[in-house]
């Protein structure tokens, strides 16, 4: 399921994010717990559509509702459209519940 992040999320988002393999090839690095809450709490308003910039949405499990990784998107430009996605599943799934 697709959502807003929530502040619930920071254990969950902190764990996958830290792991190296879920980051091996993202573009961005585990972030200190007030970065992370900033960061969640900024994206939980974030508009779609600015270009250049990134939108991170939560995916959660649809029977518990807990944050499994994020699916991000960006509009790199308006003409030609170009639009960049990106996914940052957990690692197994279990592991962080």
């Amino acid at each position: 399921m697709l959502r807003r992040f929530r502040p619930g999320d920071l254990p969950n988002f902190q764990a996958y994010r830290k792991d190296p393999e879920v980051g091996r090839y993202q573009g961005w690095s585990p972030m200190h717990e007030v970065d992370a809450r900033a960061f969640l709490e900024a994206q939980s308003t974030q508009a779609w559509g600015a270009e250049g910039e990134w939108l991170q949405i939560a995916v959660a499990g649809r029977g518990d509702d807990a944050l499994i990784g994020d699916f991000g998107v960006c509009l790199r430009s308006l003409s030609p459209p170009v639009v960049e996605i990106g996914w940052s599943p957990r690692r197994p799934i279990e592991r962080y519940s």
